[in-house]
């Protein structure tokens, strides 16, 4: 039996039970199919560089085989999950993760901020897994027990979507932030709180 990040057994209840699999690459170290692994060997040393590789027909044949690999993942496990990072050209970037594959499923994607890359794997499984039938709504508040995490719903719109078009090109596309509190249970907002978590929308607290 695995662990997956935490500590936790990849059978744990955070991993394994609610309506949708888990992505079960976001849950070890790896977390990447060969295919994507590919993709991001390819690291640009300045933002120049990186500019200028994104206009190349490799990038776009190794962009078109990113996606093929999504699509697989997502037809094997309902849904992916898609770490954002800061890179040479976006230095400034708050790394975030983000779900791909529940829009297929008529449901919200859903994304977060503020954790270490495992951890945010860990929690989008979790709760894209629990999810109640229609979604979360706006303006809701929940708490993944197995995590003893607490998260309160936005809309997501100040978020790039960055590949989830390129998946669904003929969809439209919405995510919800599952906004956490900090280790002290203070909000975005609130003094003192972490600043590590970045807001991609309207605070309703």
């Amino acid at each position: 039996m695995g662990v997956g990040p935490l500590g936790l057994p990849e059978d744990h209840p955070a991993v394994t039970g609610g309506r949708h699999r888990p992505d079960p690459a976001s849950l070890r170290p790896e977390g990447l199919t060969p295919s994507m692994a590919e993709l991001a060997s390819v690291r640009p040393r300045t933002p120049n560089e990186a500019a200028a590789f994104r206009r190349t027909p490799e990038y776009r044949e190794r962009r078109a085989r990113y996606i093929a690999a999504i699509r697989l993942r997502i037809e094997a496990a309902g849904f992916m999950i898609q770490g954002v990072m800061p890179s040479v050209d976006q230095p400034e970037v708050t790394p975030f993760a983000y779900t791909i594959g529940l829009t297929g499923q008529g449901l919200p994607e859903l994304a977060v901020s503020g954790m270490t890359a495992a951890d945010m794997g860990l929690f989008l499984n979790a709760a894209a897994c629990r999810a109640p039938k229609d979604g979360y709504l706006v303006g809701s508040e929940h708490t993944v027990a197995e995590l003893d995490v607490a998260f309160r719903v936005i809309e997501a719109t100040t978020m790039a979507h960055g590949i989830l078009d390129d998946v669904y090109p003929d969809s439209p596309v919405r995510v919800l932030q599952l906004v956490v509190c900090d280790e002290n249970g203070l909000w975005p907002g609130d003094d003192g709180v972490d600043p590590d978590q970045e807001v991609f929308g309207e605070a309703w607290w």
